[in-house]
């Protein structure tokens, strides 16, 4: 059976999903077919919006993502970047629960409810609940499982969660702070921790066919080298 993913990250103005904001919103859609053995990527978005009038915009979240106010208030306005984000999941919108696209995320509660918070904004019919069946693959709780059960012998060599570490130890390639970047890991990671190199032996983007050994390394670099441009559909 087919499984279709939405892999998506979320650069923010703040943690605060009422009072901050979006700004970055990135990933790719694509599904999993385990008939053929191999992994489709169909799109990839990466999208930037400025903040909404009022928004909460901290320095500091700015300056992790290596930006300037001054540069992000210039940026299209949100509704166009819903408008397009919409636009890339509206054929899932009467499908059934199971034919809608799962979440793929590091730590996806925060970023779903950034962007519920952004569609409730917007004040449209459709909602973002409408559009995905809402249950989420992230390996953030899968990374913090396997350190429990091994009796925290893991922590002296993982000094924290964060999804930098988390790659690097998993040898997958991550351009920190970059959406883009952050949701193609987190595909990655999914991938790696649940073992679906068993059954998953190839990825097919822009008509291309790649080994599914080469998602953690080569191919993240070369996509992200080219600014996402090979598969960029938004």
């Amino acid at each position: 059976m087919i499984r279709r993913f939405i892999s998506i990250d979320t650069e923010t103005t703040g943690l605060d999903p009422v009072k901050s904001c979006p700004i970055a919103i990135s990933g790719q859609v694509g599904y999993f077919e385990p008939a053929d053995k191999q992994m489709v990527i169909e799109r990839v978005f990466d999208l930037r919006c400025c903040p909404f009038e009022g928004a909460e915009i901290h320095s500091e979240a700015l300056e992790k993502n290596g930006l300037d106010l001054s540069e992000v208030v210039n940026w299209p306005e949100p509704r166009l970047a819903l408008m397009k984000l919409k636009g890339t999941l509206e054929t899932f919108k009467y499908k059934k629960w199971d034919q809608k696209p799962f979440w793929i995320g590091y730590n996806t509660r925060f970023d779903i409810a950034m962007l519920e918070e952004m569609f409730k904004r917007d004040k449209g019919n459709i909602q973002l609940v409408d559009l995905t069946n809402f249950y989420s693959i992230d390996p953030f709780p899968l990374t913090a499982l396997k350190i429990f059960s091994q009796g925290f012998t893991s922590v002296a060599d993982m000094p924290n969660l964060q999804l930098k570490t988390v790659a690097d130890r998993q040898g997958i390639y991550l351009d920190a702070h970059d959406a883009l970047s952050d949701s193609w890991a987190a595909l990655s990671l999914v991938i790696r921790e649940l073992h679906m190199e068993d059954n998953i032996e190839t990825v097919v983007m822009n008509g291309k066919t790649y080994k599914i050994s080469d998602v953690y390394q080569n191919m993240g670099e070369a996509w992200l080298a080219s600014g996402g441009k090979i598969t960029k559909n938004v």
